[in-house]
């Protein structure tokens, strides 16, 4: 999201657990895991915090707990590693991972380094039933056109990957996907990011559907993105005003269900619901509210984040829109 002025990253993990067994013959749970902390690492100077250097390709370190929105496409703080680290011996260790059976995440190098670290055992994994490589999904991307949440180019991410060794598939990452021009399919305006996010429950909602009819009955999927899009993609809004552009914590999991009959509904919204036990987990009470109420959720949000000095995806085209009409 854009800022004004450089943001507090830093929360606490909140760390889930898996759904019990007895459940997933008629449930598909998905891990939704947003990003940690953003960055440190940069090929250009940064002009606007002292740590910067003019040398290309320098290290720059961004101290614990703090972000910069002008790095384009940054990966992740030491700090950011270490909480990957964490999250996988706490939430998902080794054994676990082996009931794993795809890997997404957003194309943005925080991300797919977030995947490597925290899954690389289920891709890992002899005679798993996990795909082998993370599917980098663009639509998954962040909402903003700030530098930092504007992806690579498609030949410059695939020199990131094999250098860094991530094992990522970039089969879906086409020209065109980092550009988030006003009115394009990737703009920072609400009603495309909507668009995109429900174009990825249907994506994802198909990949289930196939790993099923390939006898995978216990399907799981992981998906790795933003703190800001997750409130399109899941369309719960509630708590959206408390942190800074979102209401999910860094390295926090939450777990989804598709509503309706995972294998018949031809809704195409493909329109997900948290299950209860997530919900729990976090210290909420009841089922998640429903439209009406999340339509309210989400003008709070929008206020909250224009008085953070956030860029608000509701106002994105409005102005020169006014502009072009008088």
């Amino acid at each position: 999201m854009r800022a004004r002025q450089n943001l507090t990253y830093e929360r606490n993990s909140a760390l889930a657990s898996w759904l019990p067994n007895a459940h997933l013959k008629s449930i598909h749970p998905f891990h939704f895991l947003h990003k940690p902390i953003t960055n440190a690492r940069t090929t250009s100077p940064c002009p606007q915090r002292s740590t910067s250097s003019a040398t290309p390709k320098a290290t720059t370190t961004s101290p614990p707990g703090t972000g910069t929105y002008t790095l384009r496409d940054p990966s992740l703080t030491p700090h950011g590693e270490q909480q990957c680290h964490l999250l996988r011996q706490t939430s998902f260790p080794a054994p676990s991972q082996s009931r794993i059976s795809l890997v997404l995440a957003s194309p943005l190098r925080r991300t797919l380094q977030t995947a490597s670290l925290v899954f690389g055992p289920a891709l890992r994994a002899r005679g798993g039933k996990c795909a082998p490589r993370i599917l980098a999904l663009p639509d998954a991307q962040e909402i903003s056109d700030d530098p930092c949440d504007v992806g690579s180019d498609p030949g410059v991410l695939r020199e990131i990957v094999e250098e860094e060794g991530w094992a990522v598939d970039l089969a879906l990452v086409r020209e065109g996907w980092n550009d988030k021009a006003p009115g394009g399919r990737y703009s920072a305006r609400s009603e495309a990011v909507g668009a995109r996010a429900r174009d990825a429950r249907v994506f994802v909602r198909e990949r289930v559907r196939e790993l099923v009819r390939g006898g995978d009955r216990e399907a799981r999927v992981v998906l790795v993105a933003h703190g800001g899009w997750m409130h399109y993609f899941t369309g719960d809004w509630e708590g959206a005003w408390e942190g800074a552009g979102t209401g999910w914590l860094n390295c926090e999991v939450r777990e989804f269900v598709f509503e309706g009959d995972l294998m018949g509904d031809e809704d195409c919204e493909a329109r997900l619901v948290e299950t209860g036990e997530s919900r729990r987990r976090r210290g909420k009470v009841g089922l998640m509210a429903g439209e009406e109420k999340q339509a309210e959720f989400f003008e709070l949000a929008m206020e909250s984040w224009g008085k953070q000095g956030l860029q608000r995806p509701d106002m994105v085209g409005v102005e020169a829109s006014v502009c072009t009409t008088l």
